[in-house]
């Protein structure tokens, strides 16, 4: 050990390790488990994801697509036939 060496460990404050040491590492390395409920969780996971205008308009256009598949569609009525008709390259009606 050279004299340079001497004078920083004389400089240096030595404290040592307390005995938990290492349990309090591992606790704050681990977060606490909280209950949260599911829309809790949800509503925090939309909210960091997207940004204010676009988390309404995605529940706007949700409630849109959920209401649209509930509702009954109507059957076509028998007097209202469907016609086809297929036209030629001249524009006529074949």
């Amino acid at each position: 050990m050279s004299t340079d060496d001497k004078w920083l460990h004389e400089l240096r404050r030595f404290e040592p390790a307390s005995p938990d040491l290492a349990n309090r590492i591992v606790l704050a390395a681990h977060p606490r488990a909280q209950r949260i409920t599911l829309i809790a969780y949800l509503r925090e996971l939309l909210a960091s994801a997207l940004p204010q205008p676009a988390f309404a308009l995605a529940g706007v256009l949700t409630v849109g697509v959920v209401i649209g598949l509930n509702l009954p569609t109507p059957l076509p009525a028998d007097n209202h036939d469907v016609i086809l008709q297929a036209y030629s390259e001249e524009g006529t009606i074949l």
